[in-house]
């Protein structure tokens, strides 16, 4: 179960990387990839909110995968709720860049 939910999410991600225009505009298919799988009760993937973000902005600021002189600081995340796992990533979506996954475990905004 998990590891289907997990390439579930990465799917999504993946499918909303490529469908980000050149000019980094939008696409149909990008804006419905959001409106299914980023809005509602039930949405997959959200930000972290703001009171998370300055309460656990170390945790949720990891190491540049590919840039050891960097961070990225990564509240978006994709969600997996039986186990209460999560999928930190990078956010916005560029065109031409990567989506850097930095993260994927255990709730890390649990109190």
């Amino acid at each position: 179960m998990f590891s289907r939910k997990v390439s579930g999410l990465l799917y999504i991600l993946n499918k909303l990387a490529n469908e980000r225009d050149k000019n980094n505009a939008q696409s149909v298919e990008e804006k419905q990839i959001e409106i299914n799988h980023f809005t509602g009760d039930n949405a997959w993937f959200s930000d972290s909110s703001e009171t998370e973000k300055q309460r656990y902005r170390e945790k949720l600021t990891f190491p540049h995968p590919e840039d050891t002189n960097h961070k990225l600081f990564c509240p978006y995340h994709g969600k997996e709720r039986h186990l209460q796992l999560r999928l930190h990533f990078s956010w916005p979506i560029q065109s031409g860049e990567p989506v850097y996954v930095v993260y994927i475990g255990p709730k890390l905004t649990r109190q």
